[in-house]
C-alpha cells in the first residue's frame, strides 16, 4: 500500500470507528418492570392495576430495575384540605424502605427515587377520608412517563 492511499483511507477508516463507537449501545438505559408483589401487597406501581385502594390498608411500591435503569416518583397529593383541625388530612405513610431516596413532603408532593439495582421495595398505607394523589413517573427519562390517580 502506498503512502497515499493510506492517508485516503485513514479519514475513512477514523470516521468509521467513532460510528461503531457511537452506535454500540454504550448509552443503552435499562428496563423497568412492575412486580406483582408478594411482601406488602398489591403493587400500586402496576399501571391501571389499581385506581382505587383501602384507607389503612398496606401497599407496595415495588419495582425490578435492571443496569442502567432511573426511575424517579412523585406524589402529588390532589386531596382537599380539611377546612376543621379535628379532620384529619388524607396522606400516604411508608415504612420497610428497601432501595428508596425518600424527599421531603413540601408543597404537597413528595419525591421518590429508586436508588438500586434488582427489586426495590417498600410498605405504603394511606389514611384519613376521600384522599387522591397523583403520581407522576419518569422512566430512564427528566419528563413524565407515565402517570395514575389514586384514590382512598
Amino acid at each position: 500500500m502506498n503512502m497515499k492511499s493510506l492517508v485516503v483511507k485513514s479519514p475513512l477508516l477514523l470516521i468509521l470507528f467513532f460510528l461503531i463507537v457511537l452506535t454500540s449501545g454504550c448509552h443503552k438505559v435499562g428496563t423497568i418492570t412492575y412486580p406483582t408483589s408478594i411482601n406488602y401487597g398489591d403493587n400500586i406501581l402496576k399501571l391501571n392495576a389499581i385506581d382505587s385502594v383501602t384507607a389503612g390498608e398496606s401497599y407496595s411500591l415495588e419495582v425490578d430495575m435492571t443496569k442502567k435503569s432511573d426511575l424517579k416518583l412523585v406524589f402529588t397529593n390532589l386531596s382537599d384540605h380539611p377546612t376543621s383541625s379535628a379532620v384529619t388530612f388524607p396522606k400516604w405513610l411508608y415504612d420497610f424502605n428497601d432501595g428508596w431516596n425518600i424527599g421531603n413532603y413540601e408543597n404537597d408532593q413528595q419525591t421518590f427515587h429508586s436508588i438500586k439495582e434488582g427489586k426495590t421495595d417498600m410498605q405504603v398505607v394511606f389514611t384519613g377520608v376521600n384522599g387522591k394523589c397523583r403520581i407522576d413517573f419518569y422512566e430512564n427519562s427528566n419528563n413524565i412517563t407515565n402517570s395514575k390517580l389514586i384514590r382512598w
